[in-house]
């Protein structure tokens, strides 16, 4: 599961194969302010931090990222965490790279990350987390099929504030009509 796709309408790339100029523009996404705002981790990564946890990903079996490009051009990252092969179940991340403006990369970047978990991996659920204040991100999970299933209050500690944390899922059967293209953006 460490490996490369080829989805047709992009590619994504295993974090353990990207070469060092992908590797360099990750962590400067990362580390970008529209992105780690809104990470639980948000302090600014380090080199050696980043390495580092590239090379710890070779050895895990649970923890999943790729660099997904679209006609050579980085739209962001995605990833599957928390994979649990018995319960066909796992976590989502994803987020657009910041230095590409283009619109519908959220919607490829989506679009990918559900392939590969739920026809690639086998997923009967995907659940994510994502900060209340976060509406955005909120609205765009919604768009894209999931559910409200939880609220964790006060969850979060995040720029010196506590922050309630939502838990979103999609179904297998829901997520393969997104796939489809018959559910997006009703």
């Amino acid at each position: 599961m460490q490996k490369d796709y080829d989805l047709g309408f992009a590619y994504a790339q295993n974090f353990i194969n990207m070469n060092e100029d992908d590797s360099a523009s990750v962590l400067r996404w990362r580390n970008s302010f529209e992105v780690s705002r809104w990470m639980f981790t948000a302090h600014k990564i380090s080199l050696e931090e980043h390495e580092a946890f590239i090379k710890g990903l070779a050895s895990k079996n649970s923890a999943f990222y790729w660099m997904v490009k679209s006609g050579g051009k980085g739209l962001g990252v995605i990833s599957i965490n928390g994979f649990n092969r018995d319960f066909r179940s796992a976590y989502l991340g994803i987020y657009a790279n910041p230095e590409n403006g283009e619109k519908g990369r959220g919607g490829i970047l989506m679009n990918a990350l559900l392939h590969i978990a739920f026809a690639e991996f086998g997923l009967e659920t995907l659940k994510l987390e994502v900060m209340a204040s976060n509406e955005k991100a909120v609205s765009f999970y919604e768009r894209n099929g999931f559910a409200h299933e939880g609220r964790l209050r006060s969850f979060a500690f995040h720029g010196g504030v506590r922050e309630d944390v939502i838990i979103m899922g999609i179904m297998r059967d829901e997520a393969l009509k997104i796939i489809s293209g018959s559910e997006r953006n009703k």
